[in-house]
C-alpha cells in the first residue's frame, strides 16, 4: 500500500509563497514514485472545502479570520488541524513546510499518536528554533514542542546551524537545498539573450534584473531600486 504524506502549508495558491511552491514540486516527484500526497491549508475567512491543485486534494479550513498575522486564527488553524489529522489516522507522516509557532503544541501530541514528523525550516527570524527559543513567554512552549519533530530539514546553512544553537540534535537535522529546475532555468546563449530582450522590448538595456517574490523589506527591494 502507498505511504500517505499529509503536507501542512499555512498558504496555498492561489495565495502566492515560496513554501508551498516547493511543496507542490517536492509532491510531484514523491508521487511518482508511488506516494500518496494531500494538503492541509489555511483558508482563513473562507468557508472549509476540499478540492483539488494539479490532481492533488487539497483540504481548506476555514478559521475564521481574515488578518493573516492574528494568533487566535493562528490557535483555531492549529486545533482544526489537529482534529484533521485524528479523525485520518492514514496519514503517517505530517510534513510542516514552515510553521507559525503555535503548531508546536501539538507535536507532542501527534508523536503520541505514532505520526512522524517532519519540519521544514525556511526563514531566519520566523521559524528557526533558535527564534523560538528567544521568546520571552513561550520559549520553554516552543522547545518542548519541537523536541517531538522526527525531523528538520534546513533549506540553508545558516538555518542548519540555528538549529544546533537551540539544542536540535545534529543527526535530527538535514541540509537541503531548494532545487532548480535546470531545464528551465539555465545559461543561454548571447543570441538567444538578444532576441528575448528584444522579443520583450528590453533590446535598449544592458542589463535586466529580474526578481521573483514577495515585495517585503527584508529582502531589500529598495536597495536593488
Amino acid at each position: 500500500q502507498p505511504v500517505n504524506i499529509l503536507m501542512v502549508t499555512i498558504a496555498f495558491p492561489p495565495d502566492f509563497g515560496g513554501a508551498a511552491v516547493q511543496a507542490i514540486q517536492l509532491a510531484k516527484s514523491l508521487r511518482a514514485r508511488g506516494y500518496n500526497i494531500e494538503f492541509f491549508t489555511d483558508n482563513g475567512a473562507q468557508k472549509s472545502i476540499v478540492d483539488s491543485y494539479e490532481n492533488f486534494k487539497i483540504h481548506r479550513t476555514r478559521t475564521f479570520i481574515s488578518a493573516y498575522k492574528s494568533k487566535l486564527r493562528e490557535l483555531i488553524y492549529v486545533l482544526r488541524l489537529l482534529w484533521f489529522i485524528v479523525w485520518h489516522p492514514k496519514f503517517k507522516i505530517i510534513h510542516f513546510h514552515s510553521m507559525r509557532g503555535t503548531e508546536a503544541i501539538i507535536y507532542p501530541l501527534l508523536k503520541l499518536l505514532g505520526r512522524r514528523i517532519l519540519l521544514k525550516l525556511t526563514l531566519i527570524d520566523n521559524d528557526d528554533p533558535m527564534t523560538f527559543k528567544r521568546r520571552k513567554n513561550l520559549a520553554f512552549l516552543y522547545m518542548w514542542g519541537l523536541r517531538s519533530v522526527t525531523h528538520f530539514v534546513a533549506i540553508s546553512k545558516r538555518l542548519r546551524d540555528l538549529a544546533l544553537e537551540a539544542g536540535i540534535k545534529k543527526e535530527a537535522v538535514s541540509l537541503i537545498y531548494n532545487g532548480v529546475n535546470t531545464a528551465r532555468f539555465r545559461r543561454i546563449a548571447d543570441d538567444e539573450r538578444k532576441e528575448i530582450k528584444s522579443r520583450l522590448g528590453y533590446a535598449e538595456f544592458k542589463n535586466v534584473f529580474l526578481s521573483i517574490g514577495k515585495i517585503e523589506y527584508r529582502k531589500g527591494y529598495d536597495f536593488l531600486i
